[in-house]
């Protein structure tokens, strides 16, 4: 007798909320697979052009291992103590290149070890991008399915993000960008991934579209709580298990911000805090900066050098 079909499960970020924490405590719970990667970026990757370069990044890692690795890479991580294999990589392209109806290549990727398994669960933070059709497909292919959306503090949510991409350039080589040079370059309009990101509103517009049933939102401030991991068990339908709440995944040493990057960052967010406040009221955390919804642009920046569809998301 072949294993029930377990459901499946999506976090749809944000990112920078501890989705890779929530990935590890499921990896560690007996109800719910995982799968061998944390982030599938598979609908975002088949539903918007903009972000085939999850797909290509990970057709470039496949020709770089087959390089560099030499026999027996199928079984060998990228590199040592690298958990995902050659195959894990394979099978991720293939699943982004294969024509078959009904996400089949993509529903054997993530069933695959998952047993008896209730749950599997697709932790991709980038699909909180998708608008209110995706996600309503995404149901709709994957009857039972659920949805999890984690909110975070947004001045402290993009100032994290900041950090993330300046450590991301200068591994690469670009050693000599700063936060004022990022700032700058997100202010003019040439980082819309991070704003997209920060768009909470945009997100929560998409997911109103969803049976309410079907969907639900924490906060990362409360997150690390056997209070929170009670409600999401309960949520699923799963036994609960406490969390190694002491541990915080790939937080690093963040610099700290200076007055006038608060200034920016509460000016630029200042309709996100509005919109969650109004969605959620009272059960905001007390840490949120919820005096950012009254911000206003900073006298000390130059409209001249801010994108305009930059200033029409601000304030």
């Amino acid at each position: 007798m072949s294993a029930p079909v377990p459901n499946h499960l999506f976090c749809v970020g944000a990112q920078k909320a501890g989705t890779t924490w929530l990935y590890d405590y499921f990896s560690a719970h007996p109800q719910v697979h995982v799968p061998p990667v944390k982030e599938m970026h598979y609908f975002n990757v088949l539903h918007d052009p903009n972000q085939a370069g999850f797909y290509h990044a990970r057709r470039n890692a496949v020709q770089s291992m087959l390089e560099t690795a030499g026999d027996g890479a199928e079984n060998r991580g990228a590199q040592p103590g690298d958990p995902v294999s050659l195959n894990t990589v394979l099978d991720l392209v293939k699943m982004h290149e294969s024509k078959e109806s009904d996400h089949a290549a993509y529903r054997r990727f993530m069933v695959k070890d998952a047993g008896a398994s209730p749950w599997v669960a697709d932790i991709t933070p980038a699909y909180c991008t998708l608008g209110p059709g995706v996600m309503t497909s995404m149901l709709q292919a994957f009857p039972g399915a659920k949805m999890i959306y984690i909110l975070r503090d947004p001045v402290s949510r993009l100032w994290s993000q900041v950090q993330m991409e300046l450590r991301r350039r200068r591994a690469s080589g670009q050693v000599q960008y700063t936060a004022e040079m990022l700032i700058s370059s997100l202010l003019e309009g040439h980082e819309d991934h991070m704003l997209a990101r920060s768009n909470y509103p945009g997100t929560l517009f998409a997911l109103g579209h969803l049976p309410k049933d079907c969907v639900k939102y924490m906060f990362y401030e409360t997150l690390f709580s056997d209070n929170a991991m009670l409600e999401l068990c309960n949520f699923l339908n799963i036994g609960f298990k406490p969390g190694d709440y002491s541990r915080r995944v790939r937080a690093g040493v963040e610099a700290k911000m200076t007055e006038d990057q608060i200034m920016i960052f509460r000016w630029l967010l200042a309709s996100v805090y509005r919109r969650v406040y109004d969605a959620f009221g009272n059960a905001v955390p007390r840490g949120w900066d919820l005096s950012a919804m009254d911000a206003k642009r900073p006298s000390f920046l130059d409209v001249s050098k801010i994108g305009p569809h930059v200033m029409s998301k601000a304030g």
